[in-house]
């Protein structure tokens, strides 16, 4: 018979442990998970005797847990239900919504599909800076209200290699991106338009960089059209970006801080 169980989870939960009547103990998962939770069978007289079952919420990985505890003695069929564990978790993570969003409606997610990218990146990386906290709602926010002005940026002129690249020193990019560190560079690089970094070109005769820009750094995106040698064509583009948009839009209300 089972007469404890354990939960440790931070956004999702990160491990399980059940213990027996006879010593056995079974676990799970890892170390992490910043809050814990624990039931236990308590003596007749409190009238919780036996753990029946588990309850919870998924969303791509297991979000919540809880356990049915069952009265006895008695003739009631109806189980006690404690709240899932850890209380501070809700029903449903941002993530989770973020994952039923694309299930009811698929094209928030068809960005990886038309243009390329990684939606699992992407969430991984939100999951990081949302859990992040040491910055603040606000910032948070501007991270990603940047990300989808860069997006919107691409599919508004496909055409422009230059919507395609964002200087590091830029002041917005300063000011709205790296603040947020490597969660919010992941948006950029885990995303559709697959930035990366590019170093500038130097001419070893002039002892300077051949595109007149110094020694600026860029992020370059990998996205080409046809005429450029790429593999998509100028509707797909704008497709795949406006749909990175609105994903990256249902996250920040599902948060509903930012």
């Amino acid at each position: 018979m089972v007469t404890r169980v354990s939960v440790r989870a931070g956004n999702i939960v990160d491990s399980v442990t059940i213990s027996t009547k006879n010593g056995q103990e079974l676990k799970a998962g890892g170390q992490g998970g910043a809050d814990a939770r624990e039931w236990q069978v308590f003596e007749q007289e409190r009238g919780l005797t036996s753990i029946a079952g588990f309850f919870g919420g998924t969303g791509g990985h297991l979000h919540n847990l809880g356990v049915v505890v069952r009265k006895e003695p008695s003739a009631v069929s109806a189980a006690t239900i404690l709240p899932p564990a850890p209380p501070s978790i809700p029903l449903l993570s941002p993530i989770s919504r973020l994952l039923e969003g694309c299930e009811a409606d698929p094209s928030l997610c068809e960005w990886e599909k038309v243009v390329g990218g990684s939606v699992h990146g992407v969430i991984s990386v939100l999951q990081e800076l949302y859990a992040n906290t040491s910055l603040s709602a606000e910032v948070k926010g501007q991270v990603i209200d940047a990300a989808i002005v860069y997006s919107n940026n691409i599919a508004d002129d496909p055409s422009n290699l230059g919507k395609r690249r964002v200087k590091l020193s830029n002041s917005y990019f300063l000011s709205k991106v790296a603040v947020g560190g490597r969660a919010a560079l992941g948006l950029f690089c885990c995303g559709p338009a697959a930035f990366s970094l590019v170093p500038p070109l130097v001419d070893e005769n002039a002892g300077s960089s051949s595109t007149g820009e110094g020694t600026d750094l860029f992020l370059t995106s990998k996205l080409r059209l046809y005429h450029e040698g790429g593999t998509i064509g100028k509707s797909s583009m704008v497709a795949g970006m406006r749909s990175y948009s609105r994903f990256l839009q249902a996250f920040k209300a599902a948060t509903q801080i930012l």
